[in-house]
């Protein structure tokens, strides 16, 4: 169990297991990542050391890297077989329930957290509505939909400094940054405040029926897991605009030749 401290709530044991758990994720995503891109060139490697129009010297070196490319390979193999929560074999710490003034600031943050969700939806849906304007001109295809990826900053505290270097954008700062696992997009709240929370218990802090969440505050308590005794803690909510499309600008012969581009005001 937690300990509190003389100052009020100490939330420390569930800012030790956020942080665990966000940094297991992000091993885990590595692991895979790794081993997709070291799979892909040792397959290219793999064809050109028996590749039958090349120069011995050639195939024998390609087949020297495609060794070379195998031996992390075999290890990524075994790692990703391998859960990480067995290697670490850790439970996670429960928390003494907060005092009145704790829940009630975390309360706070949660209805400031669905105000602006629906303000980001309406601000995302009003770029969308710009850049369609101009779409028959555009070389890029702004129809093409476009995602917001979330990263939440933690006040972590001068207690918790061993954290300070897992984000090198706020060494010493008594801060960290870390990713909400969501893949946030326009028309999750079609306008409204709805209820995306998973509180169903009415002796819970936060029960659904007083508490309501919308899609972001839902991903960032219920997908990361953010305990929700630590959104007093969150410092910072970040909102990065990701957009995708590929189109062939030359030569001009394998497309079609579009007029400048302008948006009326």
């Amino acid at each position: 169990m937690a300990t509190r401290i003389k100052n009020g709530y100490d939330p420390r044991g569930a800012i030790d297991s956020l942080i665990l758990k966000s940094l297991e994720e992000k091993l885990e995503t590595q692991l895979r990542q790794a081993y997709s891109d070291i799979e892909y060139v040792h397959g290219e490697l793999k064809v050109l050391s028996m590749g039958k129009d090349l120069p011995k010297a050639y195939k024998a070196a390609y087949a020297r890297l495609r060794d070379v490319a195998a031996l992390p390979l075999r290890v990524l193999h075994e790692a990703k077989k391998k859960q990480i929560s067995e290697w670490q074999g850790f439970d996670p710490v429960e928390l003494d329930m907060p005092p009145p003034a704790w829940i009630d600031r975390a309360k706070q943050v949660l209805e400031q957290i669905n105000a602006v969700d629906l303000e980001l939806e309406a601000s995302l849906s009003e770029a969308r509505d710009v850049l369609l304007k101009g779409q028959s001109n555009a070389i890029f295809d702004w129809a093409m939909p476009a995602s917001v990826k979330v990263t939440l900053t933690l006040n972590h505290g001068p207690k918790r400094s061993i954290y300070d270097h897992i984000d090198e954008e706020y060494v010493g700062d008594g801060k960290c940054r870390i990713r909400v696992g969501c893949e946030y997009s326009p028309g999750m709240n079609n306008g409204e405040v709805e209820n995306w929370s998973e509180f169903g218990d009415p002796d819970h802090p936060l029960f659904s029926g007083v508490c309501r969440m919308t899609y972001l505050s839902h991903c960032i308590v219920h997908h990361l897991p953010l305990p929700w005794e630590l959104l007093p803690c969150i410092d910072e909510i970040e909102a990065t605009l990701e957009f995708h499309d590929y189109q062939t600008i030359w030569p001009v012969a394998n497309r079609e030749v579009r007029i400048c581009r302008v948006i009326e005001e």
